[in-house]
């Protein structure tokens, strides 16, 4: 067994299929610094890409439907979206979302492409820009102070 030292105190894990290659890479995002680390899968590779501030709350996903991990940063302060797409590296600014709200991204409509999406803890309300047509899902499931559980079950 190999064991490596990756990230240090304070790095938040952001694990993704960056790379395509179906399986997911050791990836975190330094807050401190704005800089996100990863190791692909598929050939070991170290990479760093700075994208973002500190007071950011990471939130990857595969965005632009190319079966990568986009990274992305949801801006609390603001409520903006910051996504890096990997598909042509465009970054791309979307207002969703209100301060205390926590990003889940996901696929919500079944298209392929991971939305936009928070859950509302001071009202167990889910809310969701859906990728197919831009238009708001959102549905009543929790109480306040509940939290969302992350689903890594992808890629």
């Amino acid at each position: 067994m190999t064991i490596r030292q990756f990230g240090m105190d304070g790095d938040v894990p952001t694990p993704g299929d960056y790379d395509g290659d179906g399986r997911y890479d050791i990836a975190l995002w330094r807050p401190s610094d704005g800089n996100w680390y990863r190791l692909n899968s598929s050939n070991d590779a170290f990479i760093s890409v700075k994208f973002g501030v500190n007071g950011d709350v990471p939130a990857q996903g595969d965005f632009d439907g190319d079966q990568r991990s986009d990274i992305a940063v949801f801006r609390p302060s603001n409520g903006l979206w910051y996504i890096m797409r990997s598909s042509n590296g465009a970054v791309s600014i979307t207002q969703w979302g209100l301060t205390d709200d926590i990003p889940v991204v996901a696929d919500y409509d079944g298209d392929f492409r991971d939305d936009i999406a928070v859950f509302r803890p001071s009202t167990g309300v889910w809310y969701a820009l859906r990728s197919t047509n831009g238009t708001l899902f959102a549905t009543q499931f929790g109480v306040s102070g509940d939290l969302p559980i992350p689903n890594y079950d992808k890629p």
